[in-house]
């Protein structure tokens, strides 16, 4: 792992940010994180691989923030690589997420497989194997948009041992480790206040003070709720998952424990300095928020209020920029 690491700074005119997506770590909830220093339309509506692949090359090109389950495909269908993030999950825990997304998401393909398993069933299953192997590894380490993305192909339905040893091949371990040395930003699910620190630090954004979360399970994950059986099985099936998790931790840590809050205050200053000095300040809704607790609205939801934009939550923030003070706005919970 490099021994030093330096924040990117704000975006060049000319980059793409990338948050690369690997389920059920807490994706949903950064994407709306990322998505407040965004206008609108910069943003690509697009968070499923088979939606992207029809957007013209031209229009890709112009989004200035692209998130969604698109691995490594992605980088084939940019001109240039986009400035890259992710977020991993302890392994154990975001399996178990995983599962109960399975049994509670009734358009999932593969929810009235699911839904009558106990957990136990599920990962000693071959459908376990083919969701659960090393997954979030694969995310980061692989890019065959045939095998690896949509359905697995022939080896989901004609070659299961192929399957586990392609996802299970030790080499895994150093493309998923060099990949991870090439990210602009790595994210823990787990200390999720601290990465939305340090990822407001790495681009030079205000730091976050607060942030809603979305997507979740409404029960906690409880470890010693699974079966011994279980819970080896899941050990098994994210052993490289684990390795890398470890070594992101570890990289998160080193990078977190460096960030002063002086620096942050720096950080902001610096930012707000940039900012052009106003008389009167309006905020569009379609345009990027500087504060917090803030979502871009659904493109359904938005289209029947007049556009898309950002919507605040029943408690929102913003700061003003000739100043960097505080303001706010309500709204009533919907």
């Amino acid at each position: 792992m490099p021994t030093t690491w330096r924040p990117h700074g704000p975006l060049a005119p000319e980059e793409q940010l990338y948050f690369l997506h690997i389920p059920k770590t807490a994706g949903t909830s950064f994407r709306t994180f990322l998505e407040l220093h965004f206008d609108v339309a910069q943003i690509c509506p697009h968070l499923l691989l088979p939606a992207l692949l029809p957007v013209p090359p031209s229009t890709l090109a112009a989004y200035r923030l692209i998130c969604g389950h698109h691995g490594l495909y992605l980088n084939h269908l940019l001109p240039r690589k986009p400035v890259t993030l992710t977020v991993l999950r302890d392994p154990v825990a975001r399996t178990v997420s995983h599962f109960r997304h399975l049994q509670a998401t009734k358009d999932d393909w593969l929810h009235e497989a699911v839904k009558g398993m106990s957990f136990e069933e599920f990962v000693c299953s071959d459908i376990g194997v083919v969701e659960l192997l090393n997954l979030q590894t694969r995310y980061l380490a692989l890019d065959d948009i045939q095998q690896d993305f949509f359905g697995h192909s022939r080896l989901r339905t004609d070659d299961l041992p192929g399957l586990v040893r392609k996802y299970s091949d030790p080499a895994l371990v150093e493309k998923g480790k060099a990949q991870l040395d090439s990210l602009a930003f790595i994210g823990i699910q787990e200390r999720f206040a601290d990465s939305l620190r340090l990822a407001s630090h790495t681009f030079g954004w205000a730091p976050a003070s607060s942030f809603a979360s979305y997507n979740t399970a409404k029960a906690g994950f409880d470890a010693t709720a699974l079966t011994p059986k279980a819970l080896e099985r899941v050990n098994e099936l994210t052993r490289i998952d684990r390795e890398l998790y470890d070594y992101a931790l570890a990289a998160f840590e080193r990078r977190l424990a460096a960030l002063s809050p002086a620096a942050e205050e720096a950080d902001y200053r610096n930012a707000m300095r940039q900012r052009p000095r106003v008389d009167r300040v309006a905020y569009g809704f379609d345009r990027a928020i500087n504060g917090d607790n803030w979502m871009a609205m659904e493109r359904r939801r938005a289209a029947s209020r007049g556009g898309p934009g950002h919507a605040p939550r029943p408690r929102s923030t913003c700061r003003s920029p000739p100043t960097g003070r505080w303001c706010s706005a309500s709204s009533r919970a919907r």
